[in-house]
């Protein structure tokens, strides 16, 4: 597996190499022969997946190329920047959410179900079913991976706000001034879900993201509320190396984080819990690029991590949760008593899933958190 990092930053922080090349073996599967036996892979820096990618080229024969991205608005850019190019991957792996920005950046071709092991995947992951998330005008664009959630983390020292009581209202509370770190328009989210369940909303919420003007009638007020407790914010964060150095190294004890943050930081004290509002729900998977030249692989990869190893694996070094069926089982104990503490009683039902996300939204979004972070 060859490491190409676009974007250092993330890595650099890490401390880990930019660069790493793993010996195909000598025996090449004969799906890999169907072209040239290789692999690009566009997904996420800072993650510990050589290993499991090690174990995908010796048992398929297939050389991967891991082209890594701190983010998904990076990996975006960069699969348009890549575009009939001698370097476009074969592969992404965004987060559900963007998925129709990139539908309609015309990036994607069709995946043909018949080629994967869909039954593998556990039933309402998107891809799962014909006409869910993951499709797209009747074509499968996507397949489930691993899921993970945005939750609450309080630093060791705050008391209270267990599960029932932890709010992502919490993170706009006056006690918290200077101690409080958060993603923008993820915050910004969390704030239309706590005015919105206190009427204070013109449109509701959930239901503003299908029309541009409901959602502006709202960020108004979202705005104008986060802007009072602009004083509250430590550190904006925008990745797991980020958001883990806003509690170790910058005076966080209170953010709205990726789960994947939590567990990170998890032998530092801090806890990692539910909201009573829900954990916002987050899923990542693979799509087919369009430009991509090694299909066949890309269909035996997906396969591959389809499976409960594999799957279990890959979300482990993505620091998530499997998709597969019978993964979660495959679990170690301490991952297990982490997710059992984060997502303790009825949090798995209550979780708030990000609903897709079309172009108009991703560009509000950006603009009302980038009004946020400068005033």
């Amino acid at each position: 597996m060859m490491n190409l990092r676009m974007d250092r930053r993330g890595l650099l922080k890490a401390g880990l190499s930019t660069t790493a090349i793993l010996a195909a073996p000598a025996i090449i599967s004969s799906k890999a022969l169907a072209s040239s036996g290789e692999l690009r892979l566009l997904s996420f820096a800072g993650m510990n997946t050589g290993p499991v990618l090690d174990q995908f080229t010796k048992d398929t024969g297939i050389k991967a190329t891991l082209v890594a991205i701190s983010e998904n608005d990076d990996m975006f850019a960069q699969a348009k920047l890549m575009r009939g190019t001698p370097e476009e991957c074969d592969l992404a792996e965004p987060a559900s959410t963007t998925l129709p920005l990139w539908y309609d950046n015309e990036l994607l071709k069709p995946m043909d179900p018949t080629k994967l092991s869909i039954g593998n995947v556990t039933p309402g992951m998107p891809g799962t079913k014909e006409g869910d998330s993951g499709y797209i005008d009747g074509n499968l664009l996507y397949a489930s991976v691993l899921w993970g959630g945005e939750g609450m983390g309080y630093a060791k020292d705050v008391k209270g706000h267990g599960y029932g009581e932890a709010s992502l209202a919490d993170a706009f509370n006056p006690e918290f001034v200077g101690q409080v770190t958060v993603r923008g328009h993820s915050a910004l989210a969390a704030l239309g879900r706590v005015l919105d369940g206190q009427g204070k909303l013109p449109h509701p919420f959930i239901e503003s993201y299908k029309d541009e003007t409901k959602m502006r009638a709202n960020f108004d007020i979202i705005l104008a509320e986060a802007i009072k407790a602009k004083p509250n914010i430590a550190q904006f964060w925008t990745n797991d190396n980020d958001g883990t150095a806003a509690f170790t190294a910058n005076g966080a004890r209170v953010g709205i984080i990726w789960e994947s943050i939590g567990r990170r930081l998890a032998s530092e004290g801090v806890r990692y819990v539910a909201p009573k509002e829900g954990t916002f729900g987050w899923n990542q998977g693979f799509v087919m690029l369009k430009g991509g030249k090694n299909t066949e692989q890309a269909y035996e990869f997906i396969k591959y991590m389809s499976t409960p190893q594999h799957s279990m694996k890959w979300a482990v070094a993505n620091v998530g949760l499997p998709s597969a069926v019978g993964a979660m089982e495959l679990l170690d104990e301490e991952s297990k008593k982490f997710t059992a503490a984060a997502y303790p009683g009825d949090a798995v039902a209550n979780i708030w899933w990000w609903p897709p996300q079309d172009p108009w939204f991703i560009k509000l979004r950006s603009e009302y958190a980038d009004k946020w972070r400068s005033a």
